[in-house]
């Protein structure tokens, strides 16, 4: 067997890493969550309606809506005053999910955050809908990555009448150090009405690149790592 010089395994590690990383930026995207509400409980804890309650337009939007969709519900008996509240899903542990943390602190991930919104004619309650990462101690990490809020659901379809659906979404790096995400959803009410009526649906996480893309770009090319120096 022929032993290969430091200096030409140094090259080489570096012509390796170059494809890696390229791969890392543009390897396919893993789902890591998703709420769709339809069932009686959701990860959020937030109460539902039904579409064929008939307090939005028709949601045709994908990913496709089932039968319920969230609010805020009525949580202190607000009546005609400001309110907010907050609901989050569990801590959803980064390492758990298939990501080590060698891969969050090599920079290359990136999380995608979506949600669908609407909101109840012209009151414009809105949800907000965040991802805060943590870090090894549970400290957030940066500042919270957020969608929805009330300029997004100001420009929906329908006016004063029942109002439409669209989709917001934002793409952000995992920070260096991330360990864990916490997600929320933040009801926020205007002073009409009794119910914080900031309605959402469908909320997905999605990772690029996806753990086992990572390890089969990985394992395709070793036998080019290591293939024998002519």
């Amino acid at each position: 067997m022929k032993l290969i010089h430091p200096t030409h395994f140094a090259n080489r590690l570096v012509r390796f890493a170059i494809p890696l990383i390229a791969f890392a930026q543009i390897g396919s995207a893993a789902v890591v969550f998703t709420e769709d509400f339809e069932g009686g409980t959701n990860a959020f804890g937030l109460p539902t309606y039904g579409y064929n309650e008939n307090y939005t337009l028709a949601n045709s939007l994908t990913p496709a809506a089932g039968s319920r969709y969230a609010h805020g519900g009525n949580p202190a008996g607000a009546g005609e005053v400001m309110f907010e509240v907050s609901f989050s899903a569990p801590e959803l542990s980064l390492t758990e999910l298939g990501y080590t943390n060698e891969m969050v602190d090599s920079g290359t991930l990136n999380l995608t955050l979506a949600a669908q919104f609407s909101t109840y004619q012209s009151q414009n309650d809105f949800a907000i809908v965040s991802v805060q990462f943590l870090d090894a101690l549970g400290g957030n990490l940066g500042s919270p990555i957020e969608i929805g809020g009330s300029d997004f659901v100001s420009t929906l379809s329908g006016g004063t009448g029942s109002r439409g659906w669209d989709t917001d979404s934002l793409e952000s790096a995992i920070p260096v150090g991330a360990r864990s995400m916490l997600l929320s959803v933040s009801e926020n009410k205007t002073p009409q009405g009794a119910y914080i009526d900031g309605y959402v649906d469908n909320v997905t996480v999605s990772i690029v690149p996806e753990p086992s893309a990572i390890f089969l770009c990985i394992a395709g090319l070793l036998p080019w790592f290591f293939r024998r120096q002519r």
